[in-house]
């Protein structure tokens, strides 16, 4: 049987669902027909998602249980939901391969036929889509027990899984069509249509608006911008109210932030928080500030960053978002697992998942699952690594994220240079790299041309190695990551000092540590700090290098990552001339080696010292 994806990004199906939100403006009542609660779980992360590119959540009021489904028309006859809300969402699918697919179609039909009562009413006091989701035998359930509500249906779609092909996402290259997402040109025509045409203005620019949010959902960031900013100037100019103003700017601001113009981004956000504080909407906020927080991360500012995740949580601890909390939550472990403070980043991702999984956040639960994997990676643990990557992958498909798919094989590739497989590592990288200039992630594609220069380096091709890190430099620079900065900085020393170039590989150690130190960075502290160390042996300094390695061994220790540990032992082994205090670093190097399962650098131990190992 050929097997299944739940790829809404492809389907023509869901694309007419989301030009429906796009093009309505106050009630509509929608009928999903899936065959699964699998399906009607990515549908609604789907348009949660597509809701919350305007600032909008999703009031979720599915029941647990067959027999919740008879308090969901108390519920809806006496909902008003706030301005934040986007849309009222209703799921209980039950297939008629169930053996208790029956109780489920009764129940509906009671809650149906309560409601058929009060269609009147639903539309005055329900001002966003009500969509409501079950299995295809819904549809005629709705028919006979709710013809009134049924009469006034704005769309019935039947969403189905779609066969896999045999190319996955992640192997599209950078000139492959982009299909994912709403379609801009439909809003660009309706826009076109109102132009000078005076009091169609607001109207203009709200269409103005949706294809900006469609091109951005197609990587075009300068055409986004071009459509978003027209549609600001149109809600300055005719007074839009402060909500459309706030939206604008805060879907501007992320645009900007994706081709690293943070400063221009972080003025939009400044002025967005402010719209969206008066129009009382502490959602908007709290969204604002998370993506201040977001900012400063990338630029490596991780006081700047940790400030605002703790004053966004408990905003979107008042409004009840769930998913807030949540990101919030696992961006501060996004900080821990920076300073290589293992625990609490394990902590905070194990906080944040629960969290993720009760609103059905496919990609934020990826995205835990991810940082888990940079975790283990960070102690060596690969082979968890590895398991939590090939994890979040396929979470990262079904979500249609390009970005998480990148990471992913990006890190796997980490994985296979990490273990001298550096064939398996090319491969990665060189599969990540389009992904990367597709979504336009300048920090991707540095660190996919870095990973190249490190398997030239790794093959003592220092001219390519060369090549790849002045590469990478200025597009680390550009978004302001200073830990891409120093990686690359002290790979150039380890280059010039290979080639006895002591002045250039000093300056450029150098030049690194304070940037590690910055960053609180204590891997890269101790990789800079043990390359000064081989420094000082090339120069036959033998004590300075012992200083070195030994300070650099304590910091290894202190993440703790096996590893290397094992590596600097190695080189303290090498200088130490007391045989039994050389037996006892060895046999510890070989402890580290075999816990992370690499019986080949054992072997090389023991070749490199007969008998002692």
């Amino acid at each position: 049987m050929t097997p299944a994806s739940w790829n809404l990004n492809q389907s023509e199906a869901w694309q007419g669902v989301e030009r429906l939100f796009e093009l309505n403006n106050g009630f509509a009542f929608v009928l999903l027909l899936v065959p699964s609660e699998e399906g009607s779980a990515v549908c609604r992360e789907a348009l949660r998602r597509h809701l919350q590119t305007e600032n909008r959540t999703l009031l979720d009021l599915s029941p647990a249980d067959d027999a919740g489904l008879s308090e969901i028309p108390g519920q809806l006859v006496n909902l008003l939901p706030s301005v934040e809300v986007g849309a009222v969402w209703v799921s209980r699918a039950v297939s008629e391969d169930n053996p208790d697919y029956r109780k489920c179609a009764d129940a509906w039909f009671e809650a149906a036929a309560r409601l058929n009562h009060f269609r009147n009413q639903l539309t005055r006091s329900i001002s966003v889509p009500l969509v409501f989701v079950g299995a295809p035998w819904l549809q005629q359930t709705l028919r006979e027990a709710a013809p009134d509500l049924w009469s006034i249906r704005s769309t019935v779609t039947r969403i189905e899984p779609m066969p896999a092909t045999a190319a996955r996402p992640e192997q599209i290259t950078s000139q492959a069509p982009i299909t994912s997402g709403p379609d801009p040109y439909l809003a660009i025509r309706e826009a076109d249509k109102l132009r000078s045409q005076p009091g169609k203005e607001l109207t203009l620019a709200r269409y103005l608006y949706r294809a900006g949010l469609a091109f951005a959902a197609r990587y075009q960031w300068q055409t986004a911008i071009k459509n978003l900013t027209e549609a600001l100037d149109l809600r300055v100019r005719f007074s839009a109210p402060p909500v459309d103003l706030a939206d604008c700017r805060f879907q501007l601001a992320l645009c900007h932030s994706r081709i690293a113009e943070y400063d221009r981004a972080l003025h939009l956000l400044k002025e967005a928080s402010r719209d969206y504080e008066i129009a009382g909407n502490r959602l908007g906020q709290a969204n604002c500030i998370l993506i201040v927080g977001d900012i400063a991360l990338r630029r490596s500012d991780h006081d700047a960053a940790r400030a605002a995740y703790q004053q966004a949580l408990p905003l979107y601890e008042k409004v009840g978002d769930l998913r807030g909390q949540a990101n919030c939550v696992y961006s501060l472990g996004d900080i821990a697992l920076a300073h290589s403070d293992h625990d609490a980043a394990r902590a905070a991702c194990q906080q944040a998942l629960p969290l993720y999984e009760k609103v059905g956040d496919l990609q934020g639960q990826a995205n835990c699952v991810y940082s888990l994997g940079g975790i283990a990676f960070g102690r060596s643990d690969h082979d968890a690594a590895r398991a939590a990557y090939q994890q979040a992958l396929p979470l990262y498909e079904k979500v249609g994220s390009l970005l998480g798919q990148a990471n992913c094989i990006q890190s796997l590739g980490e994985i296979s240079l990490r273990r001298s497989d550096h064939d398996a590592a090319r491969d990665a990288f060189q599969e990540a790299l389009p992904l990367y200039e597709k979504v336009g992630s300048l920090q991707g594609q540095a660190n996919c041309i870095q990973g190249l220069g490190d398997i030239a380096l790794a093959r003592s091709d220092h001219d390519a190695a060369r090549a790849a890190y002045q590469k990478a430099l200025p597009l680390y620079e550009t978004v302001g990551d200073l830990l891409g900065q120093a990686n690359c900085i002290q790979r150039l020393g380890d280059i010039a000092l290979a080639r006895s170039d002591h002045d250039a590989a000093r300056a450029a150690y150098q030049k690194a540590l304070p940037l590690y130190e910055t960053v609180g960075d204590f891997l890269g502290q101790a990789h800079c700090i043990r390359s000064r160390g081989d420094l000082a042996l090339a120069l036959s300094n033998k004590e300075a290098a012992l200083s070195k390695f030994t300070q650099a061994l304590a910091l290894y220790r202190q993440i703790p990552e096996p590893y290397s540990i094992g590596w600097t032992l190695r080189r303290l082994a090498q200088l130490e001339n007391d045989p039994q205090t050389r037996r006892h670093l060895l046999a510890e190097a070989v402890e580290c080696w075999r816990s992370i399962n690499m019986p080949d650098l054992v072997a090389r131990l023991q070749t490199e010292f007969p008998g002692e190992c």
